[in-house]
This record gives structure tokens, C-alpha cells and sequence, in this order.
């Protein structure tokens, strides 16, 4: 069964609800294509789909070149807020931003079940 635009803006919404240190949160193509998207109106969906999938895919082929195993998440640090991307299967990534004070490692286990029940079976491109 194939996920609607509608529910996996739905999910982002409970994902937040979930973990409330995340701020705000997108879907997108390993293309670089928004598929679902709850960032602010001042912020380019497009451009920072392209460079989120741009980012795990270098960290893809940075892991596969030194054989380190399987990616599990991607994390930028910044000032202010965390970037974190989660891979969902061969053709999506979840992106989050969330508080500085956030531990990423805890955002990927908390989101694993949902990202593995409505994601990876769900989205196809």
C-alpha cells in the first residue's frame, strides 16, 4: 500500500508531538525530491531537500568506501539547533531539526518503530 502526501505529513506531525525537542521535520527523495514537508514558509523546501539527501548520500558512500557498516544517522551540530537525518529505506530520508540539547542516538531509537512501520514499507518512488 502506498503512503499518501497527506499521512506522511501526519506522521511528521506525531513525530514532533512524540519527541517535542524536534522543531520541524521533512521527508525527502535520495533524488532530492520534498516528498512531505512541515518546514517554515521563510525555508526552501526544495533547496534543502536537494542538500539533505546531497549530505547522506556523501555519508553513504564515505561509510561503503571504509567498510564501517550499515548508516543509521546523520548528525550537523550548529548553534543553535541539530540537523538529523535518518535513513527510512532505500528511497527516503527524514530529516529533523531539533534543539541543541537533543541526543541524537535517542531521536533514532524513538523514531525507529515509526519510520520502520509507515516509511520503509510505505514510500515508493
Amino acid at each position: 500500500m502506498q503512503t499518501t502526501i497527506g499521512s506522511l505529513d501526519r506522521l511528521l506531525k506525531d513525530l514532533i508531538v512524540l519527541i517535542p525537542k524536534i522543531k520541524t521535520a521533512l521527508i525527502v527523495s535520495r533524488d532530492g525530491l520534498t516528498v512531505a514537508s512541515l518546514l517554515p514558509k521563510n525555508i526552501n523546501d526544495a533547496q534543502m531537500a536537494l542538500v539533505s539527501a546531497t549530505m547522506v548520500n556523501m555519508a553513504l558512500k564515505a561509510i561503503k568506501e571504509i567498510n564501517a557498516g550499515e548508516f543509521e544517522l546523520l548528525t550537523i551540530s550548529a548553534t543553535e539547533q541539530n540537523l538529523i537525518a535518518l535513513e527510512t529505506g532505500k528511497n527516503a530520508v527524514l530529516v529533523l531539526f531539533a534543539e541543541k540539547d537533543i541526543n541524537p542516538r535517542k531521536i533514532f531509537l524513538e523514531s525507529k518503530k515509526i519510520r520502520k512501520n509507515s516509511l520503509r514499507t510505505s514510500v515508493r518512488f
